[in-house]
């Protein structure tokens, strides 16, 4: 049998004291857990079940929603105002220096809170988005890399540069 590792902790959840539980991602597991108790899965975990969101996505996506609302703690996530949603994420680029894909999760996973679960969607409307990062091309085309040779004017590097690519 395996060990894995449980994490309770209490938290305030619309103005009740709960138990919240943090288990390690398993289908089965959780199967019991769900069945064997009296535990009422919370409104962001259905709304992600019902999108069919890969198991991936929705432990991406709360997690970042529970550092969210972990950061707001006394506040419920109904009372935080845009200004509060977006003065969280500038934080998170200013001290933690997070990457632009790592702000769209973060982003992706406060819009489905506030649009979807608690039908909120004038906090998220037409959030600021980062920009994309440029990407160089995995592969170039062989008009790309004649175009490339030409532009070499080093006889050296053009005959290494016709070597390699006889290959």
């Amino acid at each position: 049998m395996a060990v894995i590792t449980i994490t309770v902790s209490p938290m305030l959840h619309e103005n009740q004291e709960r138990i919240r539980v943090d288990i390690p991602y398993d289908p089965a597991m959780i199967q019991k857990i769900r069945t064997g108790s009296g535990a009422r899965w919370s409104a962001e975990h259905r709304c992600l079940t019902l999108k069919r969101y890969s198991w991936r996505t929705v432990k991406a996506y709360k997690n970042c929603f529970g550092q969210f609302i972990r950061h707001y703690d006394e506040i419920k996530p109904s009372q935080l105002t845009r200004k509060q949603i977006d003065d969280y994420v500038v934080g998170l680029i200013r001290e933690k220096r997070i990457s632009e894909s790592h702000q769209s999760q973060i982003l992706s996973a406060i819009k489905m809170f506030y649009a979807e679960v608690i039908q909120q969607e004038e906090k998220v409307r037409n959030i600021i988005r980062p920009k994309r990062p440029e990407k160089l091309p995995h592969v170039l085309s062989e008009a790309e890399v004649t175009r490339l040779f030409q532009a070499t004017t080093n006889g050296h590097l053009r005959c290494d540069n016709a070597i390699v690519t006889s290959h």
